[in-house]
């Protein structure tokens, strides 16, 4: 598959996915305070050792992350956030982590008004 046919791949998985996301979010049962946040840090890299020359697409640090908060009554709220490192080029390496999905940072707290 050359590099071209791979980010297309990519483009059609990254369409999918945020659609889906879309529609779970438009629910109006959901009553919070949500973000969505995320950078996708893709790389096109050619390497030439005067032998051979290979083209590579890597997904370099991309993440995806949820955070939020949620009114719970008597000045009570909880505030979350997901954080995760993706591999948007499919082959679970390239970001630097070995998976499609690596650990990132998760947090969930309960807040007062006092």
């Amino acid at each position: 598959m050359s590099c071209i046919e791979k980010a297309r791949v990519i483009g059609i998985k990254s369409l999918v996915i945020a659609l889906a996301v879309g529609t779970a979010l438009s629910t109006p049962a959901w009553a919070l305070d949500l973000s969505i946040y995320g950078v996708g840090d893709l790389s096109y890299d050619n390497i030439n050792n005067g032998a051979q020359t290979s083209d590579y697409i890597h997904s370099n640090s991309s993440r995806l992350g949820f955070k939020g908060s949620h009114d719970l009554g008597n000045g009570l709220s909880v505030i979350f956030q997901y954080d995760s490192g993706v591999d948007l080029t499919g082959n679970g390496t390239g970001d630097g982590n070995g998976g499609t999905y690596s650990n990132g940072q998760i947090f969930t707290r309960a807040r007062d008004s006092f």
